[in-house]
């Protein structure tokens, strides 16, 4: 299978993408629809599905959150950094979208499209402890089940 990019990025983006996610629901009160709303919105989201490494590597997560709101013209202050991550069930959507969406190689617009991250949160009790590839299972049919 030819993945969205190299893995070598993938540790990287699945922090950053969940630490963006977090940062944004925890410390921005965003929920996570809100929040990825705004990442389809900038071109921040097919050049994190490409794989540029200043994207999916080269900032950190609320550096990504704060990118999309520079881009979106949004001027209010942001809270400081999170430098510590707890694994909340908000990183852990983000971690585990970013893996999918590099396995599969379908874009976020896709994927949100089907299943947004509210359908996402809604599989950590199940999944949230279990290898990536479960979820990829469980994804893939939730996705194909909608394509009908």
């Amino acid at each position: 299978m030819k993945h969205a990019y190299s893995e070598m990025y993938l540790d990287d983006a699945m922090r950053n993408l969940g630490e963006a996610v977090d940062y944004a629901s925890a410390c921005c009160s965003l929920n996570p629809d809100e929040f990825m709303e705004m990442f389809l919105k900038t071109n921040l989201a097919l050049q994190f599905e490409q794989g540029f490494p200043k994207v999916v590597s080269g900032m950190s997560g609320t550096e990504l959150v704060w990118e999309i709101a520079w881009r979106l013209g949004i001027t209010k202050e942001f809270p400081e950094p999170q430098t510590e991550y707890d694994y909340s069930m908000e990183y852990w959507c983000g971690w585990i979208l970013a893996y999918y969406q590099w396995y599969t190689g379908y874009r976020f617009e896709e994927i949100l499209a089907k299943m947004p991250m509210r359908e996402i949160a809604e599989l950590y009790p199940a999944l949230h402890e279990s290898p990536e590839e479960k979820f990829v299972e469980v994804a893939d049919r939730r996705m194909r089940k909608k394509a009908r």
